[in-house]
């Protein structure tokens, strides 16, 4: 199959895959809640700053690392 299709195909899968699951294709942070749980914490300023003085490049956006402080925070609240 040309190489095209081939990208076609395995992106149609994607979306399947994911809509089935309940999850967006290409992945969407959640920035609504995730930021008023770490507000306290750091800015997206910070996180912004802090991705761009690491010595290598994260495919990683600031939204889905407050995403995961956030639940990392709620959790943490959870066990006391």
């Amino acid at each position: 199959m040309p190489v095209g299709l081939n990208a076609v195909a395995l992106t149609i899968a994607a979306i399947a895959y994911h809509r089935i699951t309940g999850h967006t294709y290409p992945h969407r942070p959640q920035d609504a809640e995730a930021s008023t749980v770490i507000q306290n914490y750091f800015t997206r300023e910070d996180i912004y700053n802090a991705l761009q003085s690491m010595p290598d490049t994260l495919d990683v956006e600031p939204g889905d690392i407050e995403q995961l402080l956030a639940i990392i925070d709620k959790n943490k609240c959870d066990l006391k």
